[in-house]
C-alpha cells in the first residue's frame, strides 16, 4: 500500500522558491554553547529541472506527532514547491531579510508553504531551529529531538491553562482581557515559559550576527553580499515563536518589525515592542495579548480570524480531512474556514504588512480587503 501523500499549494510569486540548510552556533548569555541549524528559502529563477526538496527528513513526523496529538499519518509524504540548493535569483543585487521562528515543540519546517510564498515574493526566509524546544536535524545527520525538559513545561503549562480556557474564549472588554492575561501569565508553570523566551531571543539575534558575516562571505555561500541587512529585517513566528518575534523587536534594534501568528505573549506581555508589529490571530490570543496591542507605541495590528484553530497557522492546516485521525473532528485544531482562503490571508497580511514597514512600499495593512477578518489598528504615539 503506497504513503499517504499531501501536495502543499504552490507559491503565488514570480520566483521559483529555492531552499537551502546551514548550521551554525553562538555562546549564550549563560555561557552555554547553542548550536542552531536554519532552513533558508529564498529567490530563484529557475528549479534547474530538479526535483523539489522533500518537506522533512526521514522520521521527522514520527517525532513531531505527539506534540501535535498524532494528527498526522505517519507515513505521510509531503511534497514541498521548493528546490534544494539551486542559483539564487540575479533579478536583483541583493534580497531583504525575513527570520521565521517555530512554535514551541514544532519544527523549523513546519511553515513551508508561507516561507516559500514569501521567497517567491523576493524575500529570503531564514526559518531557525531553537535546539531543544524543536525537533530537528543538523546537516551531518544528527537528530536532535525536543529535550524532556521542555515536554514536560508544555505539559505542565497545558494542565495549568485549561480550567483558564473558558474565560478567554470569547470577546472580552480591555479590561477583562487585561485581568484574564494577569491570571493566565503569574501561573507557576507557564512563567517558566518567559524565562525561555529570553534564550528564543537570543537565538535571533545570534542568527542577525551570523547573517552579518555571511553576508561578508564567512563561510563563502551564495549569499556572499546578496543580503539587504543594511535596512535591517523582520521576524516572525508561530505560537511561541510569535512571541519570541515581540521579544527581539523589543531588544534588537536590527529587528524592524515583527509579526505573531496566534502566539501568546509569553514573557513579553505588557511591553513595549516599540516597533511596527502585528497579531494575526483567534479569539483566545486577542485576549491574552491586549496589553501588547495597547502598549505598543509603534503601530500595532491585531488582524482576528475567526474558523480557524491553532494550528491552522501552520502546514497542518492542508491535511485532507480525510486523513484526520478517526477519533479528532477537523474543528478540534484547525477550524472550518476554507483552507486556501486562509492560506490568502495569511500569505498576504505577511507581504502586506512586511513590504509596508521593511521595505516601505505599497499600503498599509488597514486597506487591505480580506474575507470576514477584522482588523484592528492603534497609530504609533505621537512625540
Amino acid at each position: 500500500m503506497d504513503n499517504p501523500r499531501l501536495s502543499l499549494p504552490k507559491p503565488y510569486g514570480r520566483f521559483t522558491p529555492g531552499r537551502t540548510q546551514l548550521d551554525y552556533s553562538y555562546t549564550a548569555k549563560s555561557g552555554k554553547s547553542r548550536e542552531l541549524s536554519a532552513l533558508i528559502f529564498y529567490p530563484a529563477d529557475s528549479d534547474e529541472g530538479r526535483k523539489s526538496a522533500p518537506w522533512g527528513f526521514a522520521g521527522l513526523i514520527e517525532l513531531i506527532n505527539p506534540v501535535l496529538g498524532n494528527i498526522m499519518p505517519p507515513k505521510l509524504v509531503i511534497e514541498t514547491a521548493s528546490y534544494a540548493d539551486v542559483a539564487l535569483s540575479c533579478a536583483q543585487s541583493n534580497w531583504p531579510v525575513l527570520i521565521f521562528n517555530h512554535g514551541g515543540g514544532g519544527n523549523m519546517h513546519q511553515n513551508t508553504t508561507l516561507c516559500q510564498d514569501l521567497a517567491s515574493e523576493g524575500y529570503i526566509v531564514v526559518s531557525i531551529g531553537h535546539v531543544g524546544d524543536c525537533v530537528m536535524q543538523y546537516t551531518d545527520g544528527r537528530i536532535v529531538p525536543i529535550s524532556a525538559e521542555y515536554l514536560t513545561q508544555m505539559a505542565g503549562a497545558t494542565e495549568e491553562h485549561l480550567p483558564m480556557l473558558g474565560k478567554v474564549l470569547m470577546p472580552l472588554s480591555d479590561s477583562e482581557a487585561l485581568e484574564a492575561e494577569r491570571i493566565f501569565y503569574t501561573a507557576e508553570k507557564t512563567a517558566l515559559f518567559g524565562e525561555e523566551l529570553h534564550v528564543w531571543g537570543e537565538d535571533i539575534s545570534a542568527t542577525v550576527d551570523w547573517l552579518g558575516r555571511l553576508n561578508a562571505g564567512q563561510p563563502d555561500s551564495m549569499f556572499k553580499g546578496r543580503l539587504r541587512l543594511s535596512i535591517g529585517v523582520g521576524s516572525l513566528g508561530h505560537s511561541f515563536g510569535g512571541a519570541a518575534s515581540g521579544r527581539a523587536c523589543a531588544v534588537d534594534g536590527r529587528v524592524m518589525c515583527g509579526i505573531n501568528m496566534d502566539g501568546a505573549a509569553f514573557g513579553t506581555q505588557g511591553c513595549d515592542y516599540g516597533k511596527p508589529f502585528l497579531t494575526i490571530c483567534t479569539q483566545l490570543v486577542r485576549n491574552l495579548n491586549r496589553s501588547v496591542f495597547l502598549n505598543n507605541s509603534a503601530d500595532s495590528y491585531c488582524l482576528l480570524e475567526t474558523g480557524v484553530g491553532h494550528l491552522a497557522f501552520s502546514d497542518v492546516w492542508f491535511l485532507p480531512v480525510e486523513m484526520y485521525p478517526n477519533d479528532m473532528p477537523p474543528e478540534m485544531n484547525l477550524g472550518t474556514r476554507d483552507r486556501a482562503e486562509h492560506r490568502d490571508i495569511c500569505t498576504r497580511s505577511v507581504k502586506c504588512f512586511f513590504d509596508y514597514y521593511l521595505l516601505h512600499t505599497g499600503a498599509p495593512l488597514c486597506e487591505l480587503a480580506l474575507p470576514d477578518v477584522e482588523i484592528l489598528f492603534r497609530p504609533a504615539e505621537k512625540i
